[in-house]
């Protein structure tokens, strides 16, 4: 594992999407077999409510919520304007600085190291969403968050699914593996397990992410990973994203179990 200065490091980009400006996806004009895929992928596709009405439905006294990891603070301002009164954490400074100019005020601190003005207090709810796999130990972030929960609070936790065939057959040239800011990997069992271990009783699963895989941009971003490996005289783990392989795995997918089809797991659980 790296240390924290590291880590800093390789959040050292020109642009992250924690300040809604990610920009790495070449501008490239979809091909005919392009729309062709994206059109089939969207066939198939079930995505489900945005998070935020989710949330309201299940929470619907609405109440304190905290979001660690908030970025721009996107999730708290849609929160907010559903009548939560919201509070948020984020290590990047100028992810806070972009959350400020939108009136979301977001404390400086991590999952794993709680600001003191957010330790000792309680929320109805509690999100940390594509925060757990950036954490050193996803564990005491987990058990941080559910110290944040009151008794009969919400906590809504959301990672990329390694359980997902996309990830298993891309491997090294997928675009959520992001390694070395993604530090740990998950599937519904070892998320599972993981709350078991910190007093989390799971409610319910949420999935989603799919039709995006096979838009030109984002298949030509991953097939440029794979030719950077190769430059630099290495055998990529994962063939590069061509026509025939990206509808075979459309084919594979298209009625698979939520959690082999979709790149995004989340869940939603109470303490236990």
């Amino acid at each position: 594992m790296p240390t924290d200065a590291e880590i800093a490091q390789h959040y050292d980009l020109e642009s992250y999407y924690t300040q809604g400006n990610s920009s790495h996806m070449p501008d490239v004009k979809p091909t005919l077999a392009d729309r062709i895929l994206t059109k089939l992928a969207w066939t198939f596709d079930d995505p489900p409510a945005p998070l935020p009405d989710t949330i309201a439905e299940k929470c619907p006294n609405k109440g304190r919520l905290l979001d660690i990891g908030c970025g721009k603070g996107a999730l708290m301002a849609d929160a907010k304007a559903r009548g939560f009164e919201v509070a948020g954490v984020e290590p990047d400074p100028a992810a806070r600085q972009a959350a400020a100019k939108d009136g979301m005020i977001a404390s400086n601190g991590t999952a794993e190291h709680l600001p003191p003005e957010i330790t000792g207090e309680t929320f109805d709810v509690v999100t940390t969403t594509h925060v757990l796999e950036h954490c050193i130990s996803p564990r005491k972030a987990l058990e941080n968050a559910r110290k944040c929960l009151r008794r009969d609070g919400t906590l809504y936790c959301e990672v990329p699914n390694c359980g997902a065939l996309y990830f298993q057959r891309n491997v090294q040239i997928a675009e959520m593996l992001d390694v070395p800011r993604h530090l740990h990997f998950f599937t519904k069992d070892s998320l599972q397990m993981l709350c078991d271990a910190v007093g989390l009783k799971i409610t319910d699963w949420r999935y989603h992410g799919y039709t995006r895989h096979y838009k030109a941009a984002w298949r030509a971003w991953e097939n440029s990973i794979h030719q950077r490996i190769k430059a630099r005289g290495e055998t990529p783990e994962g063939p590069n994203r061509s026509f025939a392989r990206s509808l075979k795995l459309i084919l594979d997918t298209a009625k698979a179990a939520p959690d082999k089809k979709f790149d995004c797991i989340g869940f939603f659980a109470t303490p236990a």
